[in-house]
């Protein structure tokens, strides 16, 4: 069996174990993306560790005998998967690689509101000590909006923290996790956000959840509140974010995505003293590469055997 992988131009994760012990038992083939068209033409396996990695729809076409591509990452509304799925090609992802993590990072971007951490550190840079009551783990309602595996994780965290009550919004409320407290129609925010101090925001990317937190839904926020996005910006009007955190100056915002990344110069968002944002990070911890191998490998095995794909796409 013919592999190709397509590594991170920058090296990270290049000689993790899975990796090597995938290398000594197939012939496999490792390019970096600048040499894509160097893929040897008798490839039946791609695995794509350059996460963005835009030209697979090309490749595909020119690789006769490809039948299952496996990327490191979980979204995959940036892939041309009609091509796949007009050629039978099979695609698995990294789904579930990273929600412990991520859901780690959310309970600290609660924390670093509810119990003045921000407020202090601005206060710290100017040398003022100013007196605050952080908030209780027990008085926190939050609400996930995208309560898959990644906003289960963070729930089941904050469950683990003492958070007294947890709504969940996905669009099956029979799959809602037993963490969750109650279920929350997604069509219907605008009628339950007020309720909750803790908003988390955990969406894939797609038309029916693209500015799902409008102007109308984010006006509609609690008066203080701490709102976390750790899915995709495209489902926040951020116009109207920057509004309401000026405004309600005891909120506050931590974002992980944004539209566009990076937010152009100028942005309403930045300068606000009550929000943070990171460079899409929140899950990327030192050894999320051989996670992603690991997955690969086990994948790699099945496929050998003729077994069902884990995280299987198409």
């Amino acid at each position: 069996m013919q592999i190709c992988v397509i590594d991170r131009v920058d090296g990270k994760g290049h000689d993790v174990a899975p990796l090597q012990r995938v290398s000594s038992s197939f012939d496999v083939q490792r390019i970096s993306p600048h040499h894509v068209h160097d893929i040897r033409p008798n490839t039946e396996v791609l695995f794509i560790r350059a996460a963005y990695f835009g030209e697979l729809g090309e490749v595909a076409r020119r690789l006769p005998r490809l039948r299952w591509i496996h990327i490191s990452m979980a979204g995959t509304e940036h892939l041309p998967k009609k091509v796949f799925r007009e050629r039978g090609i099979i695609l698995t992802n990294s789904a579930g690689v990273l929600d412990q993590a991520i859901g780690e990072y959310v309970a600290g971007s609660v924390l670093l509101w509810s119990k003045g951490l921000l407020r202090s550190a601005h206060d710290t840079s100017q040398a003022l000590r100013v007196h605050r009551e952080p908030l209780s783990n027990d008085q926190l309602r939050v609400l996930v909006v995208g309560a898959g595996g990644i906003g289960t994780a963070a729930a089941r965290m904050l469950r683990g923290m003492g958070v007294a009550h947890l709504a969940g919004a996905r669009r099956d409320p029979a799959a809602l996790d037993p963490v969750f407290d109650e279920y929350v129609d997604s069509n219907a925010l605008l009628s339950h956000v007020g309720n909750f101090n803790v908003l988390v925001a955990s969406l894939p990317s797609s038309p029916a959840t693209a500015n799902m937190f409008s102007s109308t839904v984010i006006a509609g926020f609690a008066d203080p509140c701490v709102f976390v996005n750790v899915g995709r910006g495209a489902s926040v009007d951020h116009h109207a974010l920057a509004r309401m955190l000026s405004k309600h100056t005891r909120s506050a915002a931590v974002l992980d995505v944004t539209e566009p990344e990076p937010l152009p110069s100028g942005h309403p968002l930045w300068g606000l003293p009550n929000l943070v944002i990171s460079p899409h990070m929140a899950g990327d911890t030192p050894d999320r590469h051989e996670r992603y191998a690991l997955l690969f490998e086990a994948n790699l095995g099945r496929f050998s055997q003729g077994e069902p794909l884990l995280n299987r796409v198409i």
